[in-house]
């Protein structure tokens, strides 16, 4: 009898064992698709051009209309114009359980002169990316929206 009931407690205590994740919800249901990881990795080594810039309906595509972009592998960001070099850096965000959209960061933070690349410097809603143009939204919700469109020169 005693042999019995230690049967019975050992199987009862294996199948109630704390590494039964049958109750833990691991939301296979809803995976995070990031749709646009590929694509903002193949930039790297391509040159493009801001073929769109709008910032609270104002068009400045014209202020980077002499501009070529250089997305490097190491995240690091060149614009050139002339014999001028202005250094930046992106950084690809994918989707998160709290963040819906895939963001790309830009920053030319230190570059000289400043201007125009501060309205290039934001955490921007990728809307579209191929190879051949990343498509770019911003905004803040209350007063400024802006549009980055790159185009591959």
């Amino acid at each position: 009898m005693k042999k019995i009931f230690l049967l019975l407690s050992i199987i009862l205590l294996v199948s109630c064992s704390s590494d039964d994740d049958s109750n833990i919800d691991t939301n296979d249901d809803n995976p995070i698709v990031n749709q646009y990881e590929d694509d903002i990795a193949s930039i790297a080594g391509n040159f493009y051009v801001i073929s769109q810039l709008t910032v609270s309906g104002e068009n400045k595509t014209m202020e980077f209309s002499d501009y070529t972009f250089n997305y490097k592998a190491d995240g690091s960001l060149v614009a050139r114009v002339n014999l001028l070099n202005a250094s930046g850096v992106y950084n690809y965000i994918g989707k998160t359980s709290q963040e819906s959209n895939e963001l790309l960061d830009i920053s030319f933070v230190n570059a000289n002169p400043s201007e125009p690349f501060m309205d290039l410097n934001e955490r921007w809603t990728i809307e579209s990316a191929t190879v051949d143009q990343v498509s770019l939204r911003f905004s803040n919700g209350v007063d400024i929206n802006k549009m980055l469109v790159f185009t591959k020169s």
